[in-house]
């Protein structure tokens, strides 16, 4: 933790740089529209408030708990008499331990709604903890909610509450539109303090976490924490352009790199997880091994750009067996793309619509030919809508974590 003679040295060390850059004969940098006075002085430039634009969508973002019931409790949990708090996160946990009658929380996050009747998108893991769900909406009033389904891949969850009023809701933007430098603001329940706002850029985009998850992420620089997992990340027309999924973190706080899903992919993914449970992804049955150049010298391919993606395995009767794919084949190009790693692939065959071939260039032994593969659907992780299961696994990767509990 950062002490607070650390903080008056930083203070006084951006004091000193704005002090020299006061004195500089001109600016180093003015926004369109705006020049230098006469003279060459700085110009003092008064940025925008972002205040009116919170105002408008912050009610419709959510903290969402969930909670178990006391005798199922973990005896590793923290009760509600147990001695005091050490953190804030665990400040919060115990105010809602002693809060909640009869109930343990176990899990805090954020959502967002999506239809005025009561759908809010929230994070799948939240979705699996405990034994039930409660949403606290920005009038703080308290509902209990119900999973009408979850996919693991993106980590988002569809959940809903039931209301006799009509909802305040936000609308899908578009991701793809997005590019790295562009605002965004993010509002989630941070350490479960609730309707925490923050600001920052798009740091990168197609970010890989490589955990099993999606695989083509946005980074932001608003900051998120735990407790952050599932909530929105905005643009500055308010729109949701992303949904925030995990954190690089080493101490579990902050770091100023976080991820989101991408709005144009987690839109298409609620939508099913509203008409059917659950998202369905293309697959084809194969596990894929990257490219080196040592590989890539043994197979006949150039060592100074290893590229494509090497099959290490085949499912039995899976669509790449039947297409006769085999292991040890190299795939170089799928529709028409190239394949610059074993990254490329798997997020072109999960996007591909069910039933369609995707035309691979293979090369075997040294030459190439053209294998048309039927996208299947993937078999659903658990199947459609899965009761809440009790599950303590975290998603996590190195130092890569859910940005939930």
């Amino acid at each position: 933790m950062e002490t607070m003679r650390g903080r008056s040295r930083g203070k006084r060390s951006l004091l000193l740089a704005l002090v020299i850059g006061a004195g500089l004969a001109s600016p180093l940098w003015s926004p369109p529209g705006l020049a230098a006075e006469p003279g060459g002085s700085a110009v003092s430039i008064q940025l925008p408030s972002l205040a009116p634009l919170v105002a408008r969508v912050a009610p419709a973002v959510v903290a969402v708990a969930a909670v178990e019931s006391a005798k199922l409790a973990s005896g590793g949990e923290e009760s509600a008499g147990s001695s005091s708090p050490r953190s804030v996160e665990e400040l919060v946990r115990h105010f809602f331990d002693n809060g909640v009658g009869g109930e343990h929380v176990v899990a805090l996050g954020s959502g967002f709604i999506i239809d005025p009747q009561g759908y809010i998108v929230t994070s799948n893991e939240l979705a699996t903890r405990g034994d039930k769900l409660n949403v606290t909406l920005a009038d703080n009033t308290s509902h209990p909610a119900r999973v009408i389904g979850r996919d693991d891949t993106t980590d988002l969850a569809l959940i809903k509450i039931e209301t006799h009023r009509k909802l305040p809701s936000l609308t899908w933007g578009n991701s793809d539109a997005a590019a790295v430098g562009d605002w965004v603001i993010a509002i989630g329940n941070s350490f479960g303090l609730g309707g925490t706002v923050t600001a920052g850029i798009i740091s990168a985009l197609g970010r890989r976490l490589g955990d099993g998850s999606y695989d083509d992420l946005m980074q932001i620089d608003a900051p998120i924490n735990r407790g952050d997992s599932g909530g929105p990340t905005f643009d500055l027309s308010g729109r949701v352009i992303g949904v925030n999924t995990a954190l690089y973190s080493p101490s579990g706080g902050s770091a100023g790199i976080g991820f989101a899903v991408p709005a144009n992919i987690a839109k298409k993914v609620i939508a099913q997880l509203r008409t059917r449970g659950y998202a369905s992804w293309g697959w084809l049955g194969i596990s894929l091994k990257g490219m080196t150049p040592s590989l890539a010298r043994r197979l006949g391919l150039d060592p100074e750009r290893p590229q494509g993606a090497l099959v290490a395995s085949v499912v039995p009767n899976g669509p790449a067996a039947r297409a006769g794919l085999k292991p040890g084949d190299v795939i170089i190009a799928a529709g028409g793309r190239p394949i610059a790693d074993s990254f490329d692939l798997p997020r072109l065959i999960e996007q591909a619509s069910i039933g369609s071939r995707l035309a691979l260039l293979v090369r075997r032994r040294g030459r190439d030919r053209i294998i048309a593969a039927k996208i299947a659907e993937r078999p659903p992780r658990g199947g459609p809508i899965p009761p809440p299961a009790r599950v303590r696994a975290r998603r996590q990767h190195g130092r890569h974590e859910a940005a939930g509990d």
